[in-house]
């Protein structure tokens, strides 16, 4: 088999259309089905992807457990690259990515970690006036050598997959090539992203998804090695801390995430490695708002919905 085959990972985890345009855009690559596999991975039954499975031989793998470790984890044991390229059932590859993540690994083989740009798409497929770019954000953007994942590890986390997977490529001591090639679509569903809520239920829905985020976290950071790793890890750590302290205020939980001054410096002194170039100073604009009355909060909150 060719040494730099490519297992194309695509998780679904409710019965949707989207899927399907996921798996055609996986299947019409300029890359020679010879150097590369699909595997979809789903809790549910599906007639037409069982047509699509036979026609176009591809390997479908029903996993009843919710979690994206699970259906990450019984992908990878059954796949047979030595690069995983993952796709979310609602995003698109570009018809030339996998020949240019197949190119990439292929002219350096101390390469373990790929990163590209991507388009912002609406529910209709249509290009839109968004952008964000972080070397790990989205998992559809992502490839990454097999050999570096640690199923234990990645059993243990719940969410921030992406960031996961840079980490733990950071911890490898590998090459990681952040390509400025936009060869992925991200699908962007307004109806779910929250920008409609207002006031108390925006901020319950903030609260958990940043909960989540941060008990992944915290089992991400037992287990990093490397000092960037680390470093980076608890820079989001503590980003959480602050958030989550403000939104318990908002909602007058009573709860209180334990942050000291040292955590406060050391998340200042961590230049972001996020894309956009507005993200380091906006460390400070919220350790101002982070210590404003709880009255003058809730109105920043309100303002920065609107903008």
């Amino acid at each position: 088999m060719e040494s730099d085959f490519i297992s194309v990972i695509i998780p679904s985890y409710k019965p949707n259309n989207l899927v399907y345009k996921a798996i055609e855009s996986a299947l019409n690559q300029s890359l020679g089905r010879n150097f590369y596999e699909i595997i979809v991975v789903l809790n549910y039954e599906d007639k037409k992807i069982s047509e699509m499975e036979n026609e176009h031989l591809i390997k479908v793998l029903h996993v009843n457990d919710l979690s994206l470790s699970s259906k990450y984890i019984a992908a990878l044991r059954i796949s047979h690259g030595n690069i995983l390229s993952f796709l979310d059932y609602d995003d698109l590859f570009y018809s030339n990515k996998l020949e240019y993540v197949y190119n990439s690994f292929k002219n350096n083989k101390n390469l373990v970690y790929f990163h590209n740009r991507c388009t912002f798409i609406n529910d209709e497929g249509n290009s839109i006036d968004e952008y964000y770019y972080s070397p790990d954000f989205n998992l559809s953007s992502i490839s990454i050598k097999k050999d570096i994942i640690n199923i234990e590890y990645l059993s243990k986390v719940r969410a921030l997959y992406d960031t996961f997977f840079y980490y733990i490529s950071l911890d490898s001591g590998g090459e990681i090539e952040l390509s400025r090639e936009f060869l992925t679509y991200y699908r962007f569903h307004e109806s779910t992203s929250n920008t409609n809520l207002r006031g108390i239920d925006r901020w319950k829905i903030k609260m958990e998804t940043y909960l989540r985020y941060l008990n992944s976290l915290e089992t991400m950071y037992k287990f990093l090695k490397t000092k960037k790793s680390r470093m980076l890890a608890r820079d989001y750590i503590i980003s959480l801390k602050i958030e989550l302290n403000m939104l318990s205020g908002l909602l007058n939980s009573g709860i209180k995430y334990d942050l000291n001054y040292d955590d406060v410096l050391h998340w200042l002194s961590v230049a972001s490695y996020k894309g956009n170039r507005f993200h380091y100073p906006f460390k400070f604009i919220k350790i101002f708002q982070y210590k404003l009355p709880l009255k003058y909060n809730r109105k920043v909150e309100d303002y920065l919905l609107k903008i």
